[in-house]
């Protein structure tokens, strides 16, 4: 086995369980988050096509999920989840990865610590240990691996996902190793698929596949020690613009720093329910309206400066359907200058039919002259051209990023307005309490069981 591949094994089976204060600060503000999002996604029609592909169970071993009287083997469920999590493009990404982590750990670490009932200590380690295979993984496959056009939710998320469930299956070193061997054999997901239904899929594939590859692995399925770095192994196959000594380096290097999600660029927390790309410039643009206070009428103009991967990863001119108009940027400009806001009203399918909404659309322009960074590369700029003026906001990085992190009140409200779409508004408070306590939590499984107790909103 590899230096590499070893060092990922030696995490998952015998990595310290006592993580930094931050580390574990950052992860618990993760699952928070993350778990409202998906009890928020639930509802959504990506779920329930999800749903009904699946097969519950009542054997012994399978696993309730957040919703009441739902019974799945585990992979079966983490794949329901993690399309929960991620079917409003409202949860967190990591930079280095290029994709939402916690939309693929969550499910995987939360049920299985249900299964095996465990705290909510074993919970966040077990996040915290998918969420470092994924970080050092990202190191040897750089930025290559999103360019080529993977979507790295689905493929470095398995990797992932596979190692939060490792740990919490109790596999010793050896067996890690071909968990995570397995795990980059069904490692998938193309960025063609964006603005889909099956963007959310993505996230669920990853969640179910780690899954299965863990039990595998603990089964007795084996996998090549050099399944990363080596000859055929994952980083020539799905980047191949680094070398295989460079990208080891790269690896070894960052398993001596801080963990992942405590870098400059580990966790993002999204504010708006749309492509993260554009969050820059939609903060910047709902500050000009809100400041000026200016009518969606009034405004004759709008010009977004940006760099150009923005419109390389939101491809769509004219949505059709809540999916495409999170990647539309003159939808995102148009619907957040109209109502000053980006959450889940502004891409449903109701708000497609707004002719307001559609007039102004046709009234943004993007320009790909914004000059940037890897650093803010999803930096962003307005003009808005209204009353015979013209007002300019830029802004490098929105809030949620690791330089603007969400302070309590911000990371409150959203919360709050994710777990209103979930459950009446006489629960949310009571949830909103729990969850600031999940990290010291005796027995995961009491939380689970009053998400199932809660009525539909």
């Amino acid at each position: 086995m590899g230096a590499a591949e070893t060092a990922l094994a030696e995490l998952v089976a015998n990595g310290d369980r006592v993580w930094s204060a931050r580390a574990g600060q950052l992860a618990e503000a993760a699952i928070a988050d993350t778990l409202a999002v998906g009890l928020a996604g639930l509802s959504e029609p990506q779920v329930g096509i999800a749903r009904a592909t699946l097969l519950t169970s009542a054997q012994p071993d399978a696993v309730p999920t957040w919703s009441p009287a739902e019974r799945y083997p585990v992979s079966d469920a983490a794949f329901l989840l993690g399309v929960a999590c991620h079917s409003l493009d409202w949860d967190d990404y990591m930079h280095p990865m290029h994709g939402h982590c916690s939309a693929v750990l969550l499910p995987v670490a939360w049920l299985l610590t249900e299964q095996r009932d465990g705290s909510g200590a074993d919970l966040t380690d077990a996040y915290l240990t998918g969420y470092q295979a994924n970080y050092l993984v990202s190191q040897a496959l750089g930025h290559a691996h999103y360019r080529h056009g993977w979507h790295a939710t689905s493929t470095v998320g398995t990797i992932g996902a596979a190692a939060a469930a490792a740990r919490l299956l109790g596999l010793d070193q050896q067996q890690a190793g071909h968990a995570l061997a397995i795990a980059a054999s069904s490692a998938g997901g193309i960025r063609a698929n964006f603005g889909t239904s099956t963007k959310a899929l993505h996230a669920g594939f990853a969640a179910r596949n780690g899954v299965q590859a863990a039990q595998l692995a603990r089964a007795g399925a084996e996998g090549s020690a050099d399944w990363l770095l080596g000859e055929h192994g994952m980083q020539p196959a799905f980047s191949g613009d680094r070398a295989g000594d460079d990208a080891a380096r790269a690896i070894l290097a960052a398993t001596e720093g801080s963990h992942g999600i405590e870098t400059e660029w580990g966790l993002v927390q999204k504010p708006y329910c749309c492509c993260g790309s554009c969050h820059a410039a939609v903060e910047a643009l709902i500050a000009v309206v809100e400041r000026h206070d200016l009518a969606g009428s009034e405004i004759d103009r709008i010009d977004l400066h940006v760099d150009p991967i923005v419109p390389a990863i939101m491809q769509v001119s004219l949505p059709h359907d809540q999916y495409s108009a999170r990647y539309s940027p003159t939808w995102v400009m148009a619907v957040a200058a109209t109502d000053r806001a980006a959450g889940p009203d502004q891409f449903s399918m109701a708000a497609l039919g707004r002719g307001e909404v559609h007039r102004l659309r046709e009234r943004v322009r993007v320009h790909v002259d914004l000059i940037t960074s890897d650093d803010d590369r999803f930096a962003g700029r307005v003009e808005v051209h209204a009353r015979g003026q013209r007002f300019i906001q830029e802004l490098r990085h929105a809030s949620g990023h690791p330089r603007r992190p969400f302070d309590d009140g911000m990371a409150g409200m959203k919360q709050r307005v994710a777990l209103g779409i979930a459950t009446s508004a006489a629960h949310v408070t009571g949830l909103e309490v729990a969850l600031a306590d999940l990290a010291t939590m005796p027995r995961l499984r009491a939380l689970g069981d009053q998400l199932r107790r809660l009525p539909a909103r």
